[in-house]
């Protein structure tokens, strides 16, 4: 008997990158058998590396990292964290927009009262090859197969679980199939997953080619060329050393006369010279040397479904867009968090499959939302009268506190409110769950380190205790803390979001958390 006829995989994950790892490490936490198929031959990526590959964490997918034990060591070497507790008056700058810096002393952060001053809050600085060599440690410590040199040619949802081909030299070759119960593709904007299951993306074709170079630039170049984002009459460049931006708007030059993006020209040291020195507007920029470049588009599309039986798409592969913002990352690790433990409660019977398509319905509205932010943000760049009437605008509201906060909102910084569905009323319902500080001397973000639910009891109710005593995957704690909020019981998902709340102390507490949990589990 070969080894694919004896295995059979509760999950197999398409890609190891940032996404399909915290996924794969979520479903081992809590014990479904998971597979992870990696087409390229090893975890080694130039992109994820070197000065190319540091984003922004935000606050939720820092949240993330800290609630598994992990923030301090995927936060980049090159990087500080501040240790204890952080809050809004620790950075300067929030965020920005166009440009536009968003000054942190101009946002009103009372708006966020659930978002209390610890070790997560506020986001921090990643390099990507760091990030993934962590959750790949992580996922092969909780057990998580790991295969590489495993390019997924085909697969069929049989209705009742998932047969998957690989290539004829991988691991899982021998013309023999694995079978999953789901099938979940992880594996980016070119999905292979996504195209050959039939998912279609709606959404906006590209209208200019944006280019990145980690370059050595000459000594005037580099007095010409101040760090920072900025727009020109051409578009705009962005220099964070030794990484360099350049976004291109003539369609005459970057797309050929076609306004369509469909043929991107090489980004070679000359190239990327001549586009630098175009969209600036200025003949005597110089690169010496180009150790690294790309190109991107603001192409941006979403898949018009998350889920198609047993297949299911997590990260770039469901959206598709620019860079702009940061976002993407951040949105793919959401994806993962919100689909984890999903996958896992209906692969384990503690769910009813229905389970899943909550997954679309609480995924879609963010990603829709961060997808018009980023288009808002490329109108504001666009040369001409239309794109500087937009970022006048956009300037002129971000000057006002309303307006800082508004925009610190929206582009990096806060989990946006879940939609729980009816008869979920109380106002910390949807969002994530406060990182109390516990009498005893423990935190909120430890408690829910084994991706379990957790039951916070500020009414030191003994029924509750007990009712929760025999069912399986929930954490209870019933230790005062620094600040409660005023509430008297607060449940909140393996995700961190809030499922249930309440300050009522006149109520059949035990009852609505019964009946509060029905709603997700059997």
């Amino acid at each position: 008997m070969t080894r694919q006829d004896a295995r059979k995989y509760a999950v197999i994950i398409v890609g190891a990158g940032p996404v399909g790892l915290l996924l794969a490490c979520e479903l081992a936490l809590a014990n479904v058998s998971t597979l992870v198929l990696e087409k390229n031959a090893t975890l080694a990526d130039p992109w994820r590396d070197g000065a190319l590959g540091f984003r922004l964490l935000n606050h939720p997918s820092a949240e993330t990292f800290y609630r598994r034990g992990l923030l301090s060591k995927v936060i980049a070497t090159e990087t500080e964290l501040t240790p204890g507790e952080r809050k809004p008056g620790d950075f300067p700058v929030a965020s920005h927009f166009a440009g536009i810096v968003i000054h942190s002393n101009n946002v009103d952060w009372s708006r966020w009262k659930h978002i209390l001053p610890g070790p997560s809050a506020f986001g921090g600085a990643v390099k990507q090859g760091q990030l993934v060599g962590v959750l790949y440690q992580r996922a092969k410590d909780l057990g998580v197969e790991i295969l590489f040199n495993c390019p997924v040619t085909r697969f069929e949802d049989t209705g009742t679980n998932v047969k998957v081909w690989t290539g004829p030299n991988s691991a899982l070759s021998n013309g023999t199939t694995t079978t999953t119960d789901y099938l979940i593709g992880a594996d980016g904007g070119r999905s292979f997953v996504r195209r050959h299951a039939g998912f279609t993306m709606e959404g906006n074709e590209a209208t200019w080619t944006g280019y990145m170079a980690d370059c050595d630039l000459s000594t005037r170049s580099k007095e010409l060329l101040p760090p920072g984002f900025h727009r020109t009459k051409k578009g705009a460049y962005a220099v964070r050393p030794p990484a360099t931006f350049a976004l291109d708007f003539d369609d005459s030059v970057s797309n050929n006369g076609n306004g369509k993006n469909t043929q991107r020209p090489d980004v070679t040291r000359e190239g990327f010279e001549a586009v630098l020195r175009r969209v600036v507007g200025r003949e005597e920029l110089t690169v010496e040397t180009l150790h690294l470049s790309g190109s991107f588009t603001d192409r941006a599309k979403l898949v018009t479904e998350f889920r198609r039986g047993r297949i299911l798409l997590a990260g770039d592969s469901a959206h598709i867009h620019s860079p702009l913002g940061g976002q993407g990352l951040n949105l793919g690790l959401a994806d993962a968090m919100n689909l984890g433990w999903k996958v896992a409660a209906v692969a384990k019977g503690l769910a009813h499959q229905e389970l899943l398509d909550t997954y679309d319905k609480e995924r879609r509205p963010i990603a829709t939302e961060v997808l018009e932010m980023i288009r808002a943000h490329t109108s504001a760049i666009m040369p001409g009268v239309h794109g500087d009437a937009i970022y006048n605008l956009a300037k002129q509201m971000i000057a006002t506190r309303d307006g800082s906060t508004l925009f610190a909102s929206k582009f990096i910084w806060f989990h946006p409110r879940v939609n729980l569905g009816e008869g979920c009323k109380h106002w910390l319902v949807g969002l994530s769950s406060p990182d109390f500080d516990f009498a005893d001397g423990t935190r909120m973000g430890d408690k829910m380190a084994g991706g379990t639910w957790v039951v916070v009891d500020f009414s030191q109710n003994g029924d509750i205790a007990r009712f929760l005593g025999g069912l399986e995957g929930f954490v209870y704690t019933d230790s005062d803390a620094k600040e409660t909020l005023g509430l008297q019981v607060v449940m909140a998902r393996p995700d961190g979001v809030v499922a249930w709340a309440t300050d009522d102390k006149h109520v059949d507490i035990v009852l609505q958390l019964k009946e509060a949990r029905a709603r997700w589990l059997k």
